[in-house]
């Protein structure tokens, strides 16, 4: 018998055995099922006698059982359970809270996750006392007097590309009677025959992606956002071997992740940008700043800098700076958050604000005017302080423009203005100075560059000289 994607099955009365389910002498397929609040002496929600079933993308949850197995129990059988979660089984006087195995029976769990099942006895995620295989399995949250993710009495068990952390109770793996053949896992505690684990002896954190949200933000087991998936920098990753798909049906690949869930995150580069800000400011006011990241997750952490140097507190993406100084630099770091696969995690800015503070300008003493003629040299000059120059020229013809450093120019960014030739060209132009990066506040010196009738009653020009009458 096998059964398509099925429904909920749940039942309101409490049955002897097989709360959901009671088989016997059968073997159906349950695809995509869910066995949900039923209760029993044993096998809260499953029941096999002399059947073997085979459960694929099934979910355990909130079965109950007084005496063995709160989901799944196998009295006589060989069962295969794939890609399946078991959680919050309870058992509550006895063994196996998600599943228990008999005496010469069998058990594969793959792709399978166990989290926040209870046993007043052993083995709060699993208790075996038939043939066990665990392979790409994760153990959470789970409870018991011993063996709080899985115990074995006089068999031994297989485990391997698997997860256990994060359960409580004497020990989280338990082996009575037998010897475990452990390989390529993680294992809090550790242990110590575990064939290639990380850290030697598999007892390093995991670093699951969120292991208090086990079924992530959408609420839904099964999807990219569980809790139990390794982040990108956890021990985990590429750290197994075989394997074909994940509980979510991620193709797994080269050196598979440990646990049920493939991390399929690839390696990018972040980059930081400051996009709001100016560099000048006025003195005693204060600098707001934005920065944007890239390929840095959903939650990066900034870290904004004074001249390379942590500002204190200052973590979000934006920044209001207060009590700079002339030339201070201003920049910021991102750490991508742990699911970015960011390679490095922390970058700096690439566009650091260097800040120019603004004062008001003092005027001690504004250029002159005077008649100047052809071919001669002159300068204009003006005494101020607290402010930067940009000396700029009107041709009468196209407005005000920036005096560039060309000849007959120079000082055009300084006090003095030097025009080495007086080009006839240059008749009735005017020159002025602008406070730079200030409200705008001309002053004007006008001079004539050649000579003609409109000059002062004492002077005269002839033959193209000027002197005094």
């Amino acid at each position: 018998m096998e059964s398509e994607p099925c429904r909920t099955l749940s039942q309101t009365l409490t049955r002897t055995n097989g709360g959901g389910v009671y088989l016997r002498g059968s073997s159906p397929a349950f695809y995509g099922c869910t066995f949900q609040a039923n209760d029993a002496i044993a096998g809260g929600g499953v029941f096999c006698d002399n059947s073997s079933p085979s459960l694929e993308g099934c979910t355990f949850t909130g079965n109950t059982a007084s005496t063995l197995a709160g989901g799944l129990y196998v009295l006589l059988g060989n069962v295969p359970v794939n890609t399946s979660f078991f959680e919050v089984n309870t058992v509550s006087a006895g063994d196996g809270g998600g599943i228990a195995v008999a005496v010469g029976q069998t058990i594969t769990a793959t792709n399978c996750v166990f989290s926040g099942n209870q046993a007043s006895g052993n083995g709060d995620g699993m208790y075996s006392t038939g043939s066990t295989t665990i392979d790409f399995c994760a153990f959470q949250n789970n409870t018991a007097t011993s063996g709080s993710a899985f115990a074995s009495l006089g068999v031994s068990p297989s485990v391997s590309n698997s997860i256990i952390w994060g359960n409580s109770g004497v020990n989280a793996l338990s082996i009575t009677g037998g010897i475990a053949a452990i390989s390529q896992s993680i294992i809090q505690g550790g242990s110590a025959g575990c064939l290639s684990c990380p850290n030697s002896n598999g007892n390093i954190d995991p670093l699951f992606h969120n292991a208090a949200d086990f079924d992530g933000v959408d609420n839904v087991l099964g999807t990219s956002d569980d809790g139990l998936k390794p982040i990108c920098a956890s021990p985990a990753v590429e750290a197994g071997a075989g394997g074909s798909v994940d509980i979510t049906g991620i193709n797994r690949f080269g050196s598979p992740d440990l646990g049920a869930y493939e991390q399929p995150g690839f390696s990018s580069t972040p980059t930081l940008t400051i996009t709001t800000g100016s560099d000048t400011i006025c003195a005693g006011a204060s600098g707001n700043y934005g920065a944007a990241a890239i390929n840095a997750g959903t939650n990066p952490v900034y870290q904004w800098k004074i001249n390379g140097i942590d500002v204190a507190g200052e973590i979000a993406s934006t920044y209001l700076a207060s009590s700079l100084n002339n030339a201070d630099v201003v920049g910021v770091s991102v750490t991508a958050d742990n699911d970015a696969c960011a390679v490095p995690r922390t970058v700096n800015s690439s566009n650091d604000i260097t800040v120019f503070l603004l004062t008001a300008a003092t005027i001690l003493a504004d250029p002159a005017s005077d008649t100047v003629c052809v071919g001669s040299a002159t300068s204009l000059s003006v005494s101020a302080s607290g402010i930067m120059y940009q000396w700029e020229v009107n041709d009468g013809a196209n407005g005000w423009m920036a005096i560039l450093a060309s000849p007959p120019y120079s000082g055009e960014n300084t006090s003095t203005l030097s025009i080495a030739t007086a080009p006839a060209s240059a008749t009735g132009f005017a020159y002025q100075y602008r406070r730079r990066r200030l409200a705008a506040f001309y002053l004007l010196a006008r001079r004539r560059s050649r000579c003609d009738n409109r000059h002062p009653p004492s002077r005269y020009c002839g033959n193209g000289h000027c002197r005094h009458k």
